[in-house]
């Protein structure tokens, strides 16, 4: 029985009404942030305070979840709520992608299997994102002295999705001198004419940034 309720008297033809009051199922929830911040990786910590409606803390269960993730982070995580209190600790997948999430968090009550109360909470997530990886596009393994070489720089997050950067390319002969240099743009296409009078052999293509390198070589084709 829920909602807005009242006693009832009759006695030799009086009637008389108690004050109103309020059967409810529903908890107040509150959130101590209602904004998160974390890299992938990441631990954060959910915390607030549980109460019924008439203001006496609650002892029960909690649900967080984030369900944007879907199976990225897994199922729901679980906690309890001791005398109105809760903390919950949150682990960001390695994986997920950078963006903004909706945190969703219910406090309830049971008796047996039944949810007797229940309260919900919401906040929000915003996941950075982080360079994993950098890789080298080449648009043949082979060079031919006098025809233009082209090759792509590129740098990925923590879900594999291409990012924005500056990145140093380099390329070197076998002798380890430098033939070519430059600062590109993550994903622009960087197109150097081979000179006729290079050596044949193997050239190392370098990318860097400041944290990770790649390097991929070619082969100078002679020319006859």
């Amino acid at each position: 029985m829920t909602g807005d309720c009242y006693f009832v008297g009759n006695y030799g033809g009086e009637r008389k009404e108690s004050t109103h009051f309020r059967i409810s199922k529903q908890l107040e929830l509150s959130l101590y942030t209602n904004s998160f911040y974390a890299k992938p990786g990441e631990s954060i910590i959910i915390s607030g305070n549980v109460k019924r409606m008439n203001g006496e803390l609650v002892n029960g269960d909690i649900e967080v979840s984030i369900p944007i993730f879907g199976n990225t982070t897994g199922d729901s995580l679980y906690g309890k709520i001791v005398n109105g209190e809760f903390t919950v600790n949150y682990s960001i997948n390695k994986n997920v992608a950078a963006g903004d999430y909706r945190i969703d968090v219910t406090g309830y009550e049971t008796t047996g299997t039944e949810k007797t109360s229940e309260g919900v909470g919401i906040a929000s997530l915003t996941v950075f994102q982080t360079l994993e990886k950098i890789d080298i596009a080449l648009d043949s393994q082979s060079i031919i002295p006098g025809n233009p070489f082209s090759f792509k720089p590129i740098l990925s997050d923590q879900s594999d999705n291409q990012m924005e950067g500056d990145v140093a390319v380099l390329i070197r002969d076998e002798n380890q001198n430098k033939v070519f240099q430059n600062i590109v743009k993550s994903g622009e296409t960087v197109e150097y004419d081979i000179p006729n009078n290079m050596t044949p052999g193997y050239y190392e293509i370098e990318a860097t940034t400041d944290s990770l390198s790649k390097q991929r070589n070619s082969m100078l084709m002679k020319t006859h």
